[in-house]
């Protein structure tokens, strides 16, 4: 019989190989894994190939880039990709609509009209959802994915079938105002 002696270093060299291997294997699929993406919902293919692969899909709703402006929708989308960096291992994914773009999807979870931002935790293979119930802030936004991932509460069914449509990806710039034509009061108002 051999008594393993740990005062003496030659024998911790089995071990202390083994965890170095492990440990470098994991730094390395870690390294692997990509950059995150926080992807833009523009239609049914962004749909499929960004949340029909994922366990969840994290959607965010964020304000109408005339209300937060460029700089406005580029800080949550720094905060989305930094939520989304702390869980690059997870099967998961992060996609994000701006406000109106998608009216069945935010109809069929219960979001729009002033609620924005907003995310949902949605799994369209079971047709269900959850809405996130807090500040829209990065340690909520941490919470709210542990939570989901963990089997999450409040679970709602979706009705129906999610009807995503086309629309223009967003170009990185301040939104422009349309002037519609203008009117006046008279017209309006006819004369009777």
């Amino acid at each position: 019989m051999r008594v393993l002696d740990l005062h003496r270093p030659s024998n911790l060299l089995p071990w202390n190989s083994f965890f170095f291997f492990c440990s470098t294997a994991l730094e390395q699929l870690e390294s692997s894994a990509g950059p995150v993406e926080v992807t833009e919902l523009t239609g049914p293919d962004a749909m499929e190939e960004k949340c029909g692969p994922a366990a969840i899909c994290f959607v965010s709703f964020l304000p109408d880039i005339l209300d937060s402006k460029a700089e406005g929708r580029n800080k949550y989308l720094e905060m989305l990709l930094s939520v989304a960096e702390k869980f690059k291992k997870d099967p998961i994914s992060f996609v994000w609509v701006a406000a109106g773009k998608q009216p069945d999807l935010e109809k069929r979870v219960g979001v729009g009209g002033y609620e924005y931002p907003a995310m949902v935790a949605l799994n369209a293979k079971k047709g269900a959802y959850a809405p996130l119930k807090s500040g829209f802030e990065v340690k909520h936004l941490i919470e709210f994915v542990k939570e989901a991932k963990a089997g999450g509460k409040g679970n709602l069914p979706i009705d129906g079938t999610l009807e995503i449509v086309k629309t223009e990806a967003w170009d990185g710039k301040d939104g422009e105002v349309v002037d519609a034509d203008e009117f006046s009061l008279e017209e309006l108002m006819g004369e009777d």
